[in-house]
């Protein structure tokens, strides 16, 4: 829904979605972009130790969820 503050099909982001689909529309791996994304946003937050992409709020929950259950059988 972001996108829509600039109102329904605005041109530049209806030229930057046909950019993007050009390079693909789904990825199981890490990508170029994906990379490029990442290292964005840890210049950007200073604390970040390590970040993951998922296509879902219901993937994030799973990850999430994995990863507090590896630190808790660590302890």
């Amino acid at each position: 829904m972001g996108p829509l503050v600039l109102g329904h099909a605005h041109p530049e982001v209806v030229d930057a979605v046909k950019e993007a689909v050009g390079n693909g529309m789904s990825f199981g791996a890490a990508n170029a972009r994906e990379v490029e994304l990442a290292e964005f946003i840890a210049q950007k937050v200073k604390f970040l130790e390590s970040m993951r992409f998922v296509s879902s709020g219901t993937e994030a929950v799973m990850s999430a969820v994995r990863l507090a259950r590896r630190l808790h059988t660590a302890q």
